[in-house]
């Protein structure tokens, strides 16, 4: 009968252990996901650079890069340091504004150090760097490769009298039609095949 009142007790103590919840397991404490707010984006980085940089022609006008393409003046680009893979740390840079086109905001920049290393922040795609006067759809119209070649068509080839829409990248026919239905010049010529800047 002792035996008997054993096993009842340790019934009993196992039903009992058999109902206790689970014991929790510490865990680690969960690290909050990372969101678009909370990252640093390329495009952020690129709005930084843009308000940060100096644009006045004589500053902007003697960085090597801009010597070196016989451009003595700010041209619509600015100048200062930026940070990236392919420019080094803390490079002294000409920024160069893409800007979209139907509402001229700045979406990225691109950055070309003193030796000519070029990086871009933000996206380029279907966005232009913008030199000329916009509003005179009469004058020759371009879509050209990039800052020096924009710059040198409108003032060197037309003496301000033209409107040149840099690609900082390889998309000349989104660029192309974006400035066709949002400004509808006259002509517009594409001009892929300019020189390297």
């Amino acid at each position: 009968r002792a035996r008997l009142e054993t096993f009842k007790a340790v019934a009993e103590c196992l039903v009992v252990v058999a109902t206790l919840p689970p014991r929790q397991r510490p865990q680690r404490p969960i690290e909050p996901a990372r969101t678009a707010s909370t990252q640093r984006s390329t495009a952020d980085y690129a709005k930084e650079l843009w308000s940060k940089a100096r644009r006045d022609d004589e500053y902007v006008g003697t960085h090597p890069y801009a010597v070196k393409k016989g451009i003595p003046w700010a041209g619509g680009a600015g100048r200062g340091r930026a940070t990236g893979k392919v420019i080094g740390s803390n490079a002294d840079c000409l920024m160069i504004p893409a800007r979209d086109i139907r509402t001229d905001q700045v979406m990225a920049v691109q950055v070309i150090s003193a030796e000519g290393a070029k990086q871009t922040f933000g996206s380029v795609r279907g966005h232009a760097f913008v030199c000329g006067n916009t509003l005179d759809k009469g004058i020759p119209w371009f879509v050209c490769e990039g800052w020096a070649d924009a710059v040198s068509l409108v003032f060197h080839a037309h003496r301000g009298n033209a409107v040149a829409f840099a690609c900082l990248g390889h998309n000349f026919g989104l660029v192309a039609q974006t400035v066709a239905d949002h400004y509808a010049p006259r002509r517009l010529v594409i001009m892929e095949d300019a020189a390297n800047d």
